[in-house]
């Protein structure tokens, strides 16, 4: 009897691209449609069925049980690369102890034209364009299969991503290949359109008559944590070939604005089966706010790192680290702190965010992004203000 193929539909898919690596015959291309990208089936198909069986969200039922989960506070010896990173620098650490004894890196990076996707190295320098938060879909079309040759050849491998890249990566790889991967994952809060991105990018540059050459979607021009709440300050900061600069709080950015408000988000990051407290990766990072709560003497205006280890190949990798400080801290309390860690949101607001999202989507592939850009403003001082005092007044 003939397999019926039938991907993951468009409110679930990802976007991993696992599908793509799998087919034997390439049948399998991504196309846009709408602000995301999904993955089409050519008739050339011959139904083998192994773009199914790679698809995490086809087979959430095979996923290991997390047999441990141990949680520190992390933060990167090297001073540069602390305050260079998006918070703690955690991940960088870990990607240079790895580069160093031999393993290859993977990990997001942009492109000269600020097309972010996923690339492998064995370089040092190339490192660099992995750190600090990106806001948005990877390409990883084809990650898959490299991963899978340099492992075939003897390569150990550190693959970074969110929690659903990772998931992929596990999916894709037979148990024996697993041996010589260790799967880091973010606390990811959505990814975003990269369609957007790409247009926001030409508005950036066209608005500003230059080029673009930095941009930090975390900025710590006035450091990681430094209001007293302990929440941090978000700041987004850009620069462009002209010279011109731009260091703006993440709510007067209209990209942050965007992902804020969910505008932007993928479907499937509306109702993501990885924001829970059971995770499968080996080791998952993210920034370690509210830690004033759990490590309330600690210093850490240049920022500070949650690690959460659940597995025994997971902990020994950290442990190596040894540009890398850790304390232990207590996995209950930091669970209650940890923003985006698990899904707290009532199903009902989940479900009014899908509707907004689509209403701004439709809205969007009609308008042009001038047009969007002045609709949706970020907020003014005094709108901000005293939206603040309507709630505090409850009016």
């Amino acid at each position: 009897m003939e397999k019926c193929i039938k991907l993951a539909n468009h409110q679930d898919c990802t976007g991993c691209g696992a599908c793509v690596d799998a087919c034997p015959k390439n049948c399998i291309s991504f196309k846009k449609e709408g602000l995301h990208d999904y993955p089409i089936i050519a008739d050339s198909c011959v139904k083998c069925g192994k773009c199914m069986s790679v698809c995490p969200i086809l087979n959430k039922e095979n996923r290991d049980m997390v047999s441990m989960q141990r949680y520190y506070c992390a933060w990167n010896e090297n001073m540069t690369d602390r305050l260079t990173s998006t918070s703690g620098g955690a991940g960088s650490a870990m990607a240079t102890w790895a580069n160093i004894n031999g393993y290859y890196v993977c990990g997001a990076g942009f492109d000269n034209r600020w097309y972010l996707r996923h690339v492998i190295t064995n370089d040092k320098e190339a490192l660099e364009a992995f750190k600090g938060s990106k806001y948005l879909k990877s390409d990883t079309l084809g990650i898959f299969r490299k991963v899978k040759e340099l492992i075939a050849s003897g390569n150990r491998i550190l693959f970074t991503g969110t929690p659903c890249q990772c998931d992929a990566m596990e999916h894709y790889l037979t148990d024996k290949e697993k041996g010589n991967l260790i799967t880091l994952s973010i606390i990811c809060h959505g990814v975003n359109s990269p369609v957007v991105w790409g247009d926001y990018v030409n508005y950036l540059e066209k608005t500003n008559g230059s080029k673009l050459v930095k941009y930090n979607f975390r900025s710590k021009s006035k450091g990681w944590r430094h209001d007293r709440g302990g929440g941090g300050k978000l700041r987004v900061f850009s620069e462009f070939s002209n010279g011109k600069k731009s260091d703006v709080p993440s709510w007067r950015n209209l990209f942050h604005c965007w992902f804020g408000f969910h505008y932007i988000l993928r479907p499937s990051c509306f109702h993501c089966p990885y924001r829970k407290k059971e995770r499968t990766t080996d080791i998952v990072i993210g920034d370690f706010w509210g830690l004033n709560k759990v490590l309330p003497s600690l210093e850490t205006k240049a920022g500070a790192s949650v690690v959460i280890t659940t597995s025994d190949k997971g902990e020994q990798f950290l442990h190596s680290c040894e540009n890398l400080q850790l304390i232990q801290v207590d996995a209950s309390a930091t669970e209650k702190v940890l923003k985006g860690f698990v899904e707290k949101r009532a199903p009902e607001g989940i479900q009014k965010e899908i509707e907004v999202n689509s209403r701004f989507e439709c809205e969007y592939l009609k308008s042009s992004f001038d047009e969007m850009a002045k609709k949706y403003a970020p907020e003014t001082y005094l709108e901000r203000i005293l939206a603040s005092l309507r709630s505090r007044l409850h009016i």
